[in-house]
Formats: structure tokens, C-alpha cells, sequence
């Protein structure tokens, strides 16, 4: 065997013993660096500290020679003594003498002038001769020093100026003195003016003694003064003059704290280090068995890798193939593991069989065909069911499989590994791999390849019924269910193709709307409404031309994307498919209504600013369809930008019906209903009036149909009902006990579950009974079916209030429901009463319907009357009541009261009251 090449250093580095070798060393100069740098600290701190506490202790030393100095000159008798212009000597001997040496250690007095000229001296403990004139300062540190007393109160509330001078000693040495100066003033009074001043200076050397004292007090030794700067270990404090300049050093020496945390810590390090070697050693070792078992793992994960490759490249979905197949995948199974046997079973339908389809067996027995029942092994089974993955490395001991110990022992299994094969969420067999070997222990690595391995399996069976799933989602994602055609998610996909390839080319979007398909499968079933809309879809696929799609975009729209060289065709297109789309009604009887088709066109490019926005085309075709809506019959109307500013101007005004209530700019106006004969005002209907501040009087045609569309209704209609109660019960008040009001509700207001309730009590709070109360609804509402609605009906009705169908003979199959919407009223529309009674066929229908609504036990009032003639004809025909300008347009409640206080032949004859 070849022995292996040196490693490089470069390549050595790399290596886990010499990269943990490197990682301890630079451990070990980064620990013992931040001990140098933490010891440096330490000493930095400490010198700074100490230099600081050396300086304090020369102040104490400066202000205690200070204080002795203010005991000579804060003296009445020492300031008369000195105080003029000859000084008396004779005193100053007597009280100024050498004692001040002995008992202070002060070496030197004198008594100056304000020129700095001495006047008497007291040097080393002996009074100086009258000679002696030796000065300590030169002229500009007098006059320095001078001024820096004179700023100091004399009598010492500021504190006393001291300094340090330097002075050439015997033989010329250098001695430093510590010295104060203060100015002689009385004790007891003030300093004359005229009065000479006098300064009397103290001085103190800065020799052995104090130096140790200083020592002794800072706990410091080998302490001098010196003219340089010390250098370290030795700590320094810079002596400065009267003006600041340095005139000396002040040095000593002192044990440092940097010192004692090296000593204390080093043996501690060198533990550390020790301990770090150690574990750095086991480290390897571990590192070394890790790396082993790691590219075990690693050359395994290699293998399997390759085998799942080359199971998934060489798999086969066709039913021939696959016993092939599988032979194939066990035996690769088997390589790869080195297993000496390897099964692949199958799941009978009731799950209680398993049948072996492919095997490999280094043994004499077959394995193709061979079964395991669960009446023969019912652990083996439960095992299975309990976890989609069975280990067993001591098999024949396992708990698990005491019932299999019968295959296992004539096979001489030991030990196995059983993964389960998932079709569609269930089992549909299992892999196993079993080994001879006693002990086997099987690695998670191998746990993951025999499951991957199974779902490699699932993966070919499953593959012919995924691509039918994926299609089936796609269709269910992409297409209504009801019709078959393409839904709205799939006409905005192909809308944003044909934007993104058709490079500007025109095309319309072209919704087609059923309207009142509500009503009609409330009416007739929502079967009915069904047959409509798959009629509709068929219809229009009929006359789809090349390039051009149907979508269904919502449950009573379709939506086509239209070709055309330029608009002028598309909108030609638009014409032909609104024709083509009319529809004869699916039902049963003479009475099925023609459903009313609308439509609304936007072009791209035309109608669209930006050239990426699909679903701002579409949208644009909506604004057109709701603008088509306004118009009657079946029509389209092509997008522009006024429909847009409609919109805007509909925000905007559903923004401000919000706060109408609120800021009292909505009213009720009544409009009365009488009998024929015009003597008796039965009632008045509220009719609900908005007074906008700045867009005048707002018809309700315009903001009514809002406020449903928003919800506003419920909010404003609860104010109308509110409102019309309380004027009703002041009315009632008045002395007119019959009168009832009239409230036009909406059908979002009764799908409120609440309004029932809150109608019963607004009657409550303005103590009105229930028969003054009439609730109006249009056929539509009539029409529509829903438990909550059905259920507001029947509260009301057992409360007492009567229900009223507005608008009568409009809708569809007009006598039809009423069977099955219990009204007390019906309002005939005043298109009927327009052509009475000169139109004969208008008034028989006029007949009919009052006649059918007695028949059904309901009031009948004509409403739009006009004229005499009208009011005569529904007289004749047993008209209940009537309504219209001919009788009194809408009042606001003031002209109501004057309408309801004038007698009857004052109504008729005066026509300001019913204005």
C-alpha cells in the first residue's frame, strides 16, 4: 500500500488537529492579552488615583499653612503694628519670632509691602537681620501672586491663594517651598484707606520631613523631587509655580494592583491552559470517530442518491412494465443496503391480506405470490397501521411481531426495515428489507432511503391519476361548474394575454347581464333561473368568432372578449351579440316573463389608460353595464369617462348621506290618501326628502337606490321610521284617531333579524297602536323568499301591522304571489290609472285588480291621480282609497297639519293646501 503525500503547511492548517492546535494558541495569547491589558489598566487607574490623592494631600498640607498663616494676619494688633509707614519692629520680634520653625516647621516668614519689598523676615527659626533682603520672587510673579491675593476676601470666606516656588539653596541647590501669602487686616474692623497695605508670607520647604510625611500618609516609598518628568514604574505629579509652569517633579513608588492580578491569575491561566489542553484532546479524538461516521454516512447517502436517481430516470407508468420494474427497484434496494433480502407487498382492498409482488432472496425460497394474512399475523398488522415506518433490530425479540416469529424464523430474518408505500392518503403496501445479520442496526439515513424508496413507488402508480387530479383542479379552478365555460380567473388570465402579445391590437371586454334573475328564482325556482343562465351561455358560444372567448364572471353575467379591426367593428360585434342573446323564457303557463338583457363595453386600448390594467378594463365594462342599467329593455352601453366621474360623483354623495341624518338635511314630507269621495284622509304615506347644503334638493330616485346599494338604507330608513311614528302620534294627538302612516321599507331592512323587533318598539315608545302603522314593499321585495325575511313578516303581521304592495301590476306574475305574501293593501301603480277610464282595456285591468284584491281580503289604493274624471272612474269601480296631485301633492308636516284641520269642502276648494 502506497503511503500517503506530505500535507502542505497551507493544507496541514486545514487539518481538525492543527486547526483546534491554532484555535488553543490564539485562545491562550488572547486570554493572557487581556490579562496584560486589564493589568495595564489596573495600573493606569491606580497611578492616576494616586497622582490625584498626592495632589489632595499637598492642598491639605497648603491649607493647613494657610490657616497657621491667618492666625498672624487676621490680628488687630499685628495689623497696627504694620499698618503705617514704619513698621513696629519692636512687636513684630516679640510676636514674630523663630518659635515658628520649631512649632510649625514653617522656615520662613516675612513681612512685605505691596512692591514685594521685604520688611522683616523670619528665616530657618532666626529673625533676619535688617540686611536681609533676599526676595523668593521675581517682579512679575509678585505683582501675579499680589493680584491673586487682593482677589481673595482677606478674612479668608473664599479660601486662601498657595503656591510652590523653587529657590537656589547652599551650594547652589534647588529647594522647593511650599508658600502662602495673605494681606494683614484688623480682626474687629476695617482697613483704614489710606493705610499702607501689608502681605505676610509663609513658607514651608518641601525637604525630608514633608516629603515623609507624605509618604507615610499615602502608604508610598522612595519618594523625591527631581526635574524630570519619572519614568514607570515610578508614579509622578508635576509641580507647578504660582503661574503654572512647572518648576519640578514630585515621584515615588508604590505597589500596583496590575502587579497582583498577573501574579493571582497566571497559575489560574496555566490550570486553564492544562484544562483547554485536555479537552482540546478529546475533542480530536471525538472529531476523528465523528469524521469516520460522517463519511460512512456520507458515501451511504452517495449510494442511495444514486439509486433514487435511477429509480425515478427508469420508472414506468404503463401496467406491462411495472413488474419489471419492481423486480428492478427491490434489487437496487437490496445493492444498496447490502441486504440479502428485500420484499415489496401489496395491500388486499379490505386491508387485512398482503401479497408480495417483487422480491429478492439470496436464500432457496421464492417470494413472488407469497401472502401474510392478518389472521395469521395480527401484531405484524397493527404494527404497520400504528406508524408508517417499522424498526426492528432483535425482530425475533421484538413485542411487535410475536405473531410473525412464524415467518421469521424459517426465513432466518434477525432483523428488518418496513417503510409504507401511501396512494391517495391510504396504504397500498409496503417495502421490506430484512437482514440475516443479528443486531443490524438500522441508520436513519437508511430509514429515509427505504421511505423515499416507497414514495418513489407511489409515485409511478400514482402518476396516470395525478395528471387526472391536476386536471380536474385545473378545470374546477379555471371553469364554472355549471356551465362548463371558462370563470372569471381565467378570463382575467386571457385578458392579461392578449394585452401583454397583441401589441396594441383592439379587443372589447362585453359583460352580459340577466336582470332580475333574483326575482325570477324566488318566482318560479331557482331551476328555472338555472335553464336561463345554461340557455344564455349556449346561445352566445354559438356566435363566438375566431380568437374571441366566453367566460362566466359571475352567477348572472358572462363576459366575451370581442375581435374587431378597430371599435367601430367590436362595437358592431356588441350589436349582433345582444340580439342573438334574446332569449325565449324556459317555463311553464302564458305568465313567464322575458328575461330584460343588459350589457356594458369597455375597448383596450381605447378605454384604458394604462396599457397593463386587465382588471381596470373589466371594470370599466361594469361601469358601462350599471350605466346600461338606467336605460329600460334590453340594451349596451360602451364605456366613457363621464360614467367614471358618475361613480366618483356616487361616492361622493354616499359619503355624504352618511351624516345626513345627523346634520338634519334629511325631512319627511307626507303625501295623503283619501277616499273617493275625498271626505275622509285615511292616511299619508312618508315620502323621504333630502335637502343637500350644496347640491340643492336631491331627488330620491337618486340617493335611495344608494343607500340600498351601500346599506345606508338600513341607518336612514330607521330615521324615516322613527321620524313618520312620532309625527303620527302627534297627530293621532291632535284629535285625528284613525289617521295611519305609511313607510316605505326596503329589502335590506328586512333581512335585519332586529327589525321587527325595533318596529314593535318605536310603536311602543310613542304609544302608538299597531293599526297606525302601514310598511310598504315593491312586488320585487314581495318576491324574494329568505327565512329572515319571512320570519320579519310573520312578527309583524302577529303585532298587528299591516303590510302594503306599492307599485302593484309591475313586476312579474303580478297576482301569482300573492297567495303566499299575506298584504292588507295594494297600491295599483298610476301607470294603469294614466289612460282611464277613455282606454278600455286600462280600465279593465283597473277592475281586475281591485276586484282581485277584495276577493283576497286586501285594501286597494289607486295611486297617481290626476283628475276628476280618474277619481270618479275609481269611485265607480269600489276603489278603497286614493292618492295623487289631484288630491294634494307631498306635505311637509306643518301643511299636513293644515291639510288634516281644513273640513273637506275647504280641501277640495283650496288649492294652496294641497301644495
Amino acid at each position: 500500500m502506497s503511503s500517503s503525500p506530505p500535507l502542505s503547511p497551507l493544507r496541514r492548517l486545514t487539518q481538525p488537529a492543527w486547526l483546534l492546535a491554532l484555535l488553543m494558541l490564539t485562545g491562550v495569547a488572547g486570554c493572557w492579552l487581556m490579562i496584560e491589558f486589564a493589568s495595564r489598566e489596573a495600573d493606569a487607574r491606580h497611578r492616576r488615583f494616586s497622582v490625584a490623592q498626592m495632589a489632595h494631600e499637598i492642598d491639605m498640607q497648603r491649607d493647613a499653612l494657610n490657616m497657621r498663616l491667618a492666625d498672624y494676619t487676621v490680628w488687630d494688633a499685628m495689623y497696627d503694628a504694620t499698618a503705617q509707614p514704619a513698621v513696629d519692629a519692636a512687636w513684630l520680634r516679640d510676636n514674630l519670632t523663630g518659635s515658628i520653625q520649631r512649632n510649625f516647621d514653617i522656615g520662613l516668614a516675612q513681612l512685605l509691602d505691596a512692591d514685594g519689598t521685604p520688611l522683616y523676615t523670619v528665616r530657618d527659626g532666626r529673625i533676619a537681620s535688617g540686611a536681609d533682603r533676599r526676595e523668593l520672587f521675581t517682579a512679575a510673579q509678585w505683582q501675579s501672586l499680589r493680584r491673586s491675593v487682593d482677589r481673595y476676601d482677606p478674612y479668608g470666606s473664599q479660601g486662601y491663594p498657595s503656591t510652590l516656588v523653587r529657590v537656589d539653596g547652599p551650594g547652589g541647590r534647588p529647594r522647593f517651598l511650599l508658600t502662602a501669602l495673605q494681606r494683614v487686616v484688623p480682626e474687629s474692623r476695617t482697613p483704614e484707606r489710606a493705610a499702607p497695605r501689608r502681605y505676610l508670607l509663609f513658607a514651608r520647604e518641601f525637604g525630608p520631613a514633608l516629603l515623609e510625611q507624605l509618604a507615610r500618609n499615602r502608604a508610598v516609598h522612595a519618594m523625591r523631587l527631581g526635574f524630570a518628568a519619572p519614568e514607570p514604574p515610578r508614579v509622578g505629579l508635576r509641580l507647578n509655580d504660582v503661574n503654572g509652569e512647572a518648576i519640578g517633579w514630585l515621584s515615588w513608588s508604590e505597589a500596583t494592583p496590575g502587579g497582583g492580578l498577573r501574579a493571582e491569575l497566571l497559575p489560574r491561566f496555566a490550570g486553564l491552559f492544562l484544562l483547554l489542553a485536555a479537552l482540546a484532546a478529546f475533542i480530536l479524538r471525538r472529531a476523528r470517530r465523528s469524521e469516520r461516521a460522517h463519511r460512512a454516512v456520507t458515501e451511504r447517502l452517495a449510494r442511495q442518491g444514486a439509486t433514487l436517481r435511477e429509480l425515478v430516470v427508469g420508472r414506468r407508468e404503463d401496467a406491462d412494465a411495472l413488474p419489471d420494474y419492481l423486480d428492478a427497484l427491490v434489487a437496487a434496494i437490496a445493492s444498496t443496503l447490502d441486504a440479502p433480502r428485500v420484499s415489496l407487498w401489496r395491500f388486499s382492498a379490505d386491508k387485512r391480506e398482503l401479497e408480495c409482488l417483487a422480491g429478492v432472496d439470496q436464500g432457496p425460497a421464492p417470494l413472488r405470490g407469497a401472502r401474510l394474512t392478518v389472521a395469521e399475523h395480527p401484531d405484524y398488522f397493527a404494527a404497520l397501521g400504528r406508524s408508517r415506518v417499522l424498526v426492528a433490530s432483535q425482530a425475533r425479540r421484538d413485542p411487535r411481531l410475536v405473531s410473525l416469529r412464524g415467518y421469521l424464523f424459517p426465513h432466518r430474518i434477525e432483523s428488518m426495515l418496513d417503510a409504507a408505500i401511501v396512494l391517495g392518503g391510504r396504504e397500498y403496501g409496503v417495502i421490506c428489507v430484512e437482514d440475516r445479520r443479528a443486531g443490524r442496526v438500522w441508520h436513519q439515513d437508511e430509514v429515509n432511503f427505504v421511505s423515499s424508496a416507497a414514495d418513489v413507488v407511489a409515485l409511478v402508480l400514482e402518476s396516470g391519476a395525478r395528471l387526472e387530479a391536476e386536471g380536474e383542479l385545473y378545470r374546477q379552478f379555471y371553469y364554472d361548474r355549471f356551465t362548463g365555460l371558462p370563470n372569471r380567473a381565467r378570463l382575467m388570465m386571457q385578458l392579461d394575454e392578449q394585452i401583454a402579445q397583441g401589441e396594441g391590437r383592439p379587443f372589447g371586454c362585453f359583460l352580459i347581464a340577466i336582470e332580475g334573475l333574483a326575482s325570477i328564482n324566488g318566482l318560479y325556482g331557482r331551476e328555472h333561473g338555472d335553464q336561463l343562465i345554461a340557455a344564455l351561455g349556449e346561445r352566445l358560444e354559438r356566435f363566438l368568432q375566431t380568437g374571441e372567448m366566453l367566460a362566466r364572471s359571475a352567477d348572472n353575467r358572462f363576459c366575451l372578449t370581442l375581435a374587431g379591426r378597430d371599435a367601430a367593428a367590436i362595437e358592431r360585434r356588441a350589436d349582433e351579440l345582444t340580439r342573438a342573446a334574446t332569449l325565449p323564457a324556459r317555463g311553464e303557463g302564458p305568465a313567464t316573463p322575458q328575461p330584460v338583457l343588459r350589457g356594458g363595453l369597455a375597448i383596450y386600448p381605447y378605454d384604458l389608460h394604462d396599457a397593463r390594467a386587465a382588471r381596470k378594463l373589466v371594470d370599466h365594462a361594469e361601469l358601462a353595464l350599471q350605466t346600461a342599467r338606467a336605460q329600460p329593455g334590453n340594451g349596451w352601453r360602451r364605456f366613457d369617462l363621464s360614467m367614471s366621474d358618475e361613480w366618483l360623483r356616487r361616492q361622493q354623495l354616499a359619503h355624504d348621506l352618511r351624516g345626513a341624518a345627523e346634520a338634519g338635511q334629511l325631512a319627511l314630507h307626507y303625501q295623503p290618501y283619501l277616499t273617493p269621495d275625498g271626505r275622509r284622509v285615511a292616511g299619508a304615506e312618508a315620502l323621504l326628502r333630502w335637502q343637500h347644503p350644496e347640491r340643492g334638493m336631491i331627488p330620491p330616485a337618486d340617493f335611495i337606490p344608494l343607500a340600498e346599494e351601500t346599506g345606508l338604507i338600513v341607518d336612514v330608513g330607521e330615521w324615516a321610521l322613527a321620524t313618520a311614528c312620532a309625527q303620527a302620534a302627534r297627530w293621532r294627538a291632535a284629535g285625528h284617531g284613525g289617521f295611519t302612516v305609511s313607510v316605505n321599507v326596503s329589502l335590506v331592512q328586512l333581512e335585519n333579524e332586529s327589525f321587527a323587533a325595533r318596529t314593535a318598539a318605536l310603536l311602543d315608545a310613542h304609544r302608538l297602536p299597531a293599526e297606525a302603522l302601514e310598511l310598504e314593499v315593491t312586488e320585487s321585495l314581495a318576491l324574494s323568499h329568505s327565512a329572515t325575511i319571512d320570519r320579519n313578516v310573520a312578527a309583524l303581521r302577529a303585532q298587528g301591522i299591516r303590510l302594503a304592495i306599492d307599485d302593484f301590476g309591475t313586476g312579474y306574475a303580478s297576482f301569482s304571489y300573492l297567495r303566499r305574501f299575506p298584504a292588507e293593501k295594494l297600491k295599483i301603480d298610476r301607470d294603469f290609472l294614466l289612460h282611464v277610464p277613455d282606454n278600455a282595456q286600462a280600465a279593465s285591468l283597473v277592475r281586475m285588480i281591485v276586484a282581485m284584491g277584495h276577493a283576497l281580503g286586501a285594501k286597494v289604493t289607486g295611486e297617481g291621480v290626476e283628475n276628476a274624471r280618474q277619481l270618479a272612474f275609481l269611485a265607480e269601480v269600489g276603489c278603497d282609497f286614493a292618492q295623487g296631485f289631484f288630491l294634494s301633492r307631498p306635505l311637509d308636516a306643518d301643511a299636513m297639519d293644515r291639510f288634516l284641520d281644513a273640513p273637506w269642502a275647504a280641501r277640495a276648494g283650496d288649492e294652496t293646501l294641497r301644495q
